[in-house]
């Protein structure tokens, strides 16, 4: 379904979207964080972290995005047949096959249209937050419901928190006290424009030091010392499976 829209979904995505349709994607997405945070190192990103996305999204804003965009206006009918009317959930569990409840928002991970339909749900807020970032010379940049943020403390979380109540809209919820923050240069433990509930990206390294960065498309950007911890927790975590 992708292959055949793929054309489309460049058009339509790039370039804050990296996920759907965009050769090379997640590496375009590591290298262009990176290296704007260490070109602008008084750059702060913010890693936007939605409570259940795929799970919460409206569908009605799923359908009404996908009849807004030409290039995916075809699959509306088709989303809709599908999406349209709650659905059941079956369960794994032997003894109780079927949920009590039915299902009547959210998508489901694996459903040919949910990842095209939840970028597509986001995307025109996410096009708002790029251009308020881009005055200031930063950015969004999104792989899927993975958000990364990048501009100068006075713009960054201002634009991050407008981002997330514009998000309730389509029926999410952006936890601001789970998404975390990294920057080359800012002091983000003395800075008096980070929300004093937003984590600062960290892991602590086997000699005690702590390391600050972030993750982006599972990939560590930060200090030495974060992205030797974070290396050194997946050599250990691969190895404790052989």
């Amino acid at each position: 379904l992708i292959a055949d829209h793929k054309e489309a979904c460049e058009k339509h995505f790039w370039p804050q979207q990296v996920a759907i349709g965009i050769r090379s994607g997640m590496s375009l997405l590591v290298y262009g964080v990176r290296t704007l945070l260490e070109l602008r190192p008084d750059f702060i990103v913010v890693k936007i972290d939605f409570k259940n996305g795929y799970n919460e999204i409206k569908r009605a804003r799923v359908a009404k995005a996908l009849d807004a965009a030409p290039g995916f206006r075809g699959l509306a009918p088709l989303f809709r047949a599908t999406h349209g009317q709650p659905s059941r959930i079956f369960l794994a569990a032997p003894d109780r096959p079927e949920a009590d409840f039915m299902s009547r928002e959210g998508l489901h991970q694996g459903d040919a249209l949910a990842s095209l339909g939840f970028c597509a749900g986001i995307h025109e807020d996410v096009v708002v937050l790029d251009a308020e970032l881009a005055v200031h010379g930063g950015t969004a940049k999104f792989d899927m419901d993975d958000g990364y943020a990048i501009g100068p403390a006075h713009a960054v979380f201002d634009a991050v928190l407008r981002f997330a109540a514009r998000a309730t809209d389509l029926g999410l919820e952006l936890r601001i006290d789970k998404c975390k923050c990294f920057s080359f240069g800012v002091d983000l433990l003395e800075c008096a424009h980070r929300p004093r509930c937003m984590e600062i990206g960290q892991l602590e390294a086997t000699d005690g030091n702590t390391g600050y960065g972030i993750a982006v498309g599972g990939v560590p950007v930060g200090d030495d010392t974060y992205v030797n911890a974070f290396l050194s927790g997946k050599v250990s975590s691969a190895k404790s499976k052989t």
